[in-house]
């Protein structure tokens, strides 16, 4: 099944096929009608950037001039998935903190899309560094612990508490980085925790991180929240988003860095390794990162390895 941007669904008898721009699906129509966002090679699978829809039920197309695996996204295949929908959770898109504030730009009305902000202002920076959060910059517990690097965390409204710590090296790997590119931060967190954590924690001053985006601005497929950095309105040749969990970026592999999950060890040194790898970037004058990252990192091969064994 391929997933494509912005889809027109239209009727049609015809299923299990596949026309241009078009994927036929059962009695649907999902009509890329961006042509910006070229399909994304990965392996044997070809998928677009992530889809804002949901209410497709899984499908394999086929097609006798391209082999069989080609035409299997890797959500459905990977994880055997029956659906795929948008989250609707209740964290009010109004109340996001986002440091330069972003507007709906949603041009459907229909229920199970999720709005989409307006794509932010361009940075002068030539690179941008999306972030997540939890295991990749701070740990947080729901249960004080007699370590005093674990912090309350006042969240408004909140009805359990979180204390949380911020990954050793990551005032240093943020005032770094910040020089040379635009820092933005895209966790599967509900934005009051995310806003909470960065205002009392990590960045209060609001000095490296130029917007958020948070649970509501994810695409939830099965128990798995997955960040769509076409959302973002950067070049994608010039981001990097750093994770601890592949299949949060799973739609923009190449683009990625999989970074050790932290849960709290006060000797951890990943973002000093982190740190100069987005330096090596910037020093080599990389004009497209996703050669350079397949290249160093070949997560492409956890998936296909995935895909055999699974």
């Amino acid at each position: 099944m391929f997933i494509l941007n912005n889809p027109i669904i239209a009727q049609s008898d015809i299923t299990g096929s596949f026309i241009g721009h078009c994927a036929i699906v059962g009695r649907f129509v999902l009509l890329d009608i961006t042509f910006g966002y070229p399909l994304r090679t990965l392996g044997n699978g070809i998928f677009c950037h992530f889809a804002h829809f949901c209410h497709a039920e899984t499908f394999v197309l086929h097609n006798s001039h391209f082999p069989f695996t080609d035409f299997i996204c890797l959500f459905f295949l990977f994880w055997k998935l029956k659906t795929i929908k948008m989250n609707s959770n209740q964290d009010d898109h109004s109340e996001k903190k986002v440091f330069k504030r972003k507007k709906d730009n949603s041009s459907f009305n229909m229920s199970w899309f999720t709005p989409l902000p307006t794509i932010p202002e361009k940075s002068k920076k030539l690179y941008t560094a999306v972030l997540d959060l939890d295991h990749t910059l701070v740990h947080s517990l729901s249960k004080r612990i007699g370590d005093p690097r674990y912090k309350i965390i006042n969240i408004p409204q909140a009805t359990r508490r979180f204390y949380t710590a911020v990954r050793p090296c990551c005032a240093e790997f943020l005032e770094s980085i910040s020089e040379y590119y635009e820092v933005m931060l895209f966790t599967a967190g509900t934005t009051r925790y995310a806003n909470a954590v960065i205002d009392q924690l990590i960045d209060p001053e609001h000095k490296y991180f130029s917007y958020s985006y948070c649970r509501p601005d994810c695409a939830q497929v099965d128990h798995e929240f997955v960040k769509d950095l076409s959302i973002l309105g950067r070049d994608l040749s010039k981001t990097v988003i750093m994770d601890d969990n592949m299949m949060s970026f799973c739609c923009h592999i190449d683009n990625g860095i999989l970074v050790e999950p932290w849960d709290g060890d006060a000797k951890d040194r990943e973002l000093k390794t982190m740190m100069r790898i987005f330096h090596e970037i910037v020093d080599s004058n990389v004009e497209d990162v996703r050669p350079f990252l397949r290249e160093r990192f070949q997560l492409y091969k956890i998936f296909e390895d995935g895909l055999v064994t699974d």
